[in-house]
């Protein structure tokens, strides 16, 4: 069994530095990079550690064979293609054979809150992998689900699922995982084992972690237990607090977020009996948590948008995102919802392109101004443009070169689809009130929930605190989920926070 050593790292204390710093000494001692693996929560998170690797410490990626996810990990040691994994396609095909429809994304939230019965299956699938990762029977899952038809009798379709899947040689995530873990597989030929996010994992992930690592000389697991805010996708929240370790280690240095904000973070997270206790040395930083009793809109929002400083807006439920959305939109004001917007996508890009040509002297090459053309369906006109780029690689084009629609209605050129042409007309409107220059460049506000802003930060952060009746209900008999959130939230900080007292008699009690 390998010696496994603890690391707890509060928000902003440098956990993945540290972890590559762990890493620089194990490859220094002598361990090669491909008896190391490094296992993340998310490809993403991946990713960002392969090229920080690579670029402190000139690890090639072909030589960082083991850093993955712990799907991908499974997949890697029992020889899953990409071809074997149930996908968009199989979803169709599985309709089309057995008749049950599977939607492809199941919002929990949607049916909890509002009672939206789902056309789809994708319920039963949830709950059955919910008890898979959380290694219980789906039983006892079904009662902690929110009332659906589907529910009543789930083993039907789930065989019709797992017949099909047999017949067409598929797995699914979860099969993914379960395969690994009880398949007659040894565990990785690596010497050294580095989990990050360990408090994210599940029970059924713990168990394959730990056959995984089983002849490993040393297992890292890098956590914090204070951040635990994913139960109900089934991690197993107290799985990283009461692993056993041979050594621990807390990282107590926030560079992230400013006296004030943490000592107010500190206050609501000491609410939880059942935690690690930190000491932490938040960050030495002018910063201001303020609790805002008027209406969201006078916020100095403008400011924020045309500034330097980033801004992040937290809400607790993803419905209550497209509120502040259309707020912000009334307002003219540029922003992301979950860091995508019109001004950031390709089509947004082709609109700044034709706005240009239109209005100034800007010249461009072929192969731009043939996407332009083809965004507004003038298909045979982008293809000669091209074919002349093709001839002359060093060409360039103004308004004068084409035949490009001049009219008032611009919008309509790019698309007939009602939800995007909205989406223009709302950039069209912020174009008006700030220019051109918002096209492209990441708007400085993203609106979020709580979930999705883990890993992330901000110089200022707006957190809403009204909830729905469900997680009111849920907190009363279990506030540490939601404690456990507000910490998260408050902590994206870099800077300063604004709470917004709630408009409801449901909200979130460890932020008010």
């Amino acid at each position: 069994m390998p010696k496994v050593i603890k690391i707890y790292g509060p928000p902003g204390t440098g956990k993945t530095t540290t972890l590559i710093s762990i890493l620089k000494t194990v490859l220094e001692s002598g361990v090669l990079p491909t008896r190391v693996a490094y296992i993340t929560h998310t490809k993403a998170a991946c990713e960002e550690v392969k090229s920080r690797v690579f670029e402190q410490l000139g690890i090639s990626k072909k030589e960082m064979k083991w850093f993955r996810t712990i799907h991908s990990l499974c997949c890697g040691m029992t020889q899953i293609t990409y071809n074997d994994i149930w996908g968009y396609k199989d979803a169709q095909d599985f309709k089309r054979d057995t008749g049950y429809y599977i939607k492809g994304n199941f919002d929990v939230e949607a049916l909890e809150e509002f009672g939206v019965e789902d056309e789809g299956y994708d319920v039963v699938l949830f709950a059955d992998q919910l008890a898979k990762s959380q290694c219980k029977d789906l039983a006892e899952i079904v009662p902690m689900m929110p009332p659906s038809a589907k529910l009543l009798n789930p083993h039907e379709f789930l065989d019709t699922y797992d017949a099909w899947k047999n017949e067409n040689g598929k797995k699914d995530f979860t099969d993914m995982l379960l395969e690994y873990r009880d398949g007659q597989y040894d565990p990785g030929e690596v010497d050294v084992v580095i989990v990050d996010e360990a408090q994210d994992l599940s029970k059924l992930q713990w168990q394959i972690v730990e056959k995984y690592a089983a002849n490993a000389d040393e297992l890292y697991i890098a956590g914090d237990d204070d951040q635990s805010i994913y139960k109900f996708l089934g991690a197993d929240e107290y799985g990283f607090l009461d692993h056993e370790a041979d050594e621990t280690r807390v990282l107590t240095h926030s560079y992230r977020c400013p006296h004030v904000v943490g000592t107010r973070a500190t206050s609501i997270i000491r609410n939880i009996e059942q935690r690690q206790d930190k000491e932490v040395d938040w960050k030495d930083a002018e910063a201001e948590v303020q609790v805002y009793n008027n209406d969201p809109m006078f916020l100095p929002w403008a400011d924020w948008a045309s500034g330097e400083s980033t801004c992040m807006v937290l809400t607790r439920h993803r419905r209550q995102m497209y509120d502040v959305r259309k707020m912000l939109n009334k307002m003219k004001i540029p922003h992301t919802v979950g860091g995508k917007s019109m001004a950031t996508s390709p089509m947004g890009k082709m609109i700044r392109v034709y706005l240009e040509l239109i209005h100034d002297t800007m010249r461009f090459r072929p192969s731009v101004v043939g996407q332009m053309l083809e965004a507004i369906g003038d298909k045979t006109q982008a293809r000669k443009i091209r074919d002349l780029g093709v001839k002359d690689r060093k060409i360039t084009l103004s308004r004068e070169d084409i035949v490009i629609p001049y009219v008032d209605d611009w919008p309509s050129l790019f698309t007939d689809k009602r939800h995007e042409l909205a989406q223009i007309l709302v950039l069209r409107q912020q174009i008006n009130e700030f220019g051109l220059g918002i096209i492209g460049p990441m708007p400085n506000i993203d609106i979020s929930t709580y979930h999705s802003s883990k890993g992330r930060e901000a110089d200022h952060v707006v957190l809403y605190t009204d909830c729905y009746k469900s997680t009111w209900d849920e907190q009363q008999d279990n506030p540490d989920s939601e404690i456990r959130l507000a910490y998260v939230g408050i902590t994206r900080s870099k800077g300063s926070v604004t709470i917004i007292t709630p408009r409801t008699m449901m909200y979130l009690t460890a932020l008010v």
